[in-house]
């Protein structure tokens, strides 16, 4: 950590050096550019202050680079190859029944199993092992309209 260098004008222009995509997202409310709002001290920048401070002025890159890849191996969808999907949204009443739309998820697919994470919350909604996964396919309904895309519908072996 370097205050001369670490400042929090220097984390806001290089956000996507340090966080994915869905961190980098700007979702404030109308007074949130405002220095001394309530967002000032959790904003993405001033936690990475802190998590730069955080930082052993001893440590090792390698030390490090291995917390980071222990992290890593302890996710349940460590080593998957992701895809973005759709799924569907229940309806909350009769007027989202006519125009409910479906929720955009990622999913990640690996040695283990299925993973649907939802990529706005970063929640694994639904992780099943493949030995409880049982799926089905469906043509799409309209396939002439590229919009429309074919369906995996998954349930829980139980």
């Amino acid at each position: 950590y370097d205050l001369a260098v670490h400042s929090p004008s220097f984390f806001k222009q290089n956000l996507v050096r340090f966080l994915p995509e869905h961190a980098v997202r700007r979702t404030g409310g109308l007074l949130s550019w405002l220095p001394w709002s309530a967002n000032a001290k959790s904003s993405p920048e001033a936690r990475l202050i802190e998590q730069f401070k955080a930082i052993p002025s001893n440590a090792s890159p390698k030390r490090l680079v291995r917390k980071y890849l222990e992290f890593c191996w302890s996710l349940p969808y460590y080593g998957s190859a992701f895809f973005r999907g759709q799924i569907e949204t229940p309806a909350k009443s009769l007027t989202s029944l006519v125009i409910n739309e479906d929720s955009e998820v990622l999913i990640a697919i690996n040695s283990q199993g299925l993973y649907v994470i939802d990529p706005v919350h970063v929640v694994v909604l639904l992780g099943l092992k493949f030995e409880e996964l049982s799926w089905d396919y469906a043509k799409p309904s309209q396939e002439n309209n590229e919009d429309c895309l074919p369906c995996l519908s998954s349930s829980s072996v139980s």
